[in-house]
Parts: structure tokens; C-alpha cells; sequence
């Protein structure tokens, strides 16, 4: 029963890409920015101290990234798979629709047969 629950942690996980590299400075902030009056206001993961700037575009932040041992590193099946963060995304929901039809496919014939 533990091995259930360890399993799902593990794949749920691998989802959780908590960190955002903000480019201009080099660092990671937590996923929790926002805009406020025209300010993109952000928190660093290294230290927790609030930051904000006026210059923002939208090519400053990439995805799949975490902070680990004070370092702000792509996530492991990112730097694997040699894909972004969105081809990755784009991937695993690609997957989820196959196997849902799929999965929707069998369930039809079952109940074909049965007649």
C-alpha cells in the first residue's frame, strides 16, 4: 500500500516544476510573481526577499527550472530529454489524450461484445 502512494509522489512530482529563472538577473524566483501597477513583482528562491521592476518583458522568465543546493538548475527531465518546458508540457498532455482514447476505445468494444 506504501509503494502506491510512494509511486504516485514520484509522478506527481516530476510535474511539479516549482522555480522560474528570471534571465535579466540569472536567478530563480518562486512561481508565486504577479503584476501589480505596472510592476512585475517577483520573490527570489535563494533568499525569499520581495523584488520588483517597471522593465519586464515576457521573454524574461523560462519555465522548468528548481533551486537545488543553492543553484538554479533545469529540472532533471528537462536536461534528459533535451526538451523546453512547453514541448514538455505539450508531451506529457499529447500522452494523456492517446491514453484516454485509447483507454475509451477498449471500453467501447467491451460493451460491443457483450451484445
Amino acid at each position: 500500500m506504501k509503494n502506491k502512494y510512494l509511486f504516485l509522489f514520484v509522478l506527481f512530482s516530476s510535474f511539479a516544476f516549482s522555480d522560474v529563472l528570471y534571465v535579466k538577473q540569472k536567478k530563480c524566483i518562486h512561481d508565486d510573481y504577479y503584476f501589480s501597477n505596472g510592476k512585475f513583482n517577483y520573490i527570489y528562491s535563494s533568499d525569499s526577499v520581495a523584488s520588483s521592476t517597471k522593465k519586464f518583458k515576457a521573454t524574461d522568465l523560462e519555465y522548468g527550472y528548481e533551486y537545488v543546493d543553492k543553484k538554479c538548475q533545469k529540472v532533471q527531465v528537462l536536461q534528459y530529454t533535451k526538451m523546453t518546458y512547453h514541448d514538455y508540457k505539450f508531451m506529457t498532455a499529447l500522452t494523456g489524450m492517446l491514453l484516454g482514447l485509447v483507454v475509451f476505445i477498449v471500453t467501447i468494444f467491451i460493451f460491443i461484445k457483450k451484445d
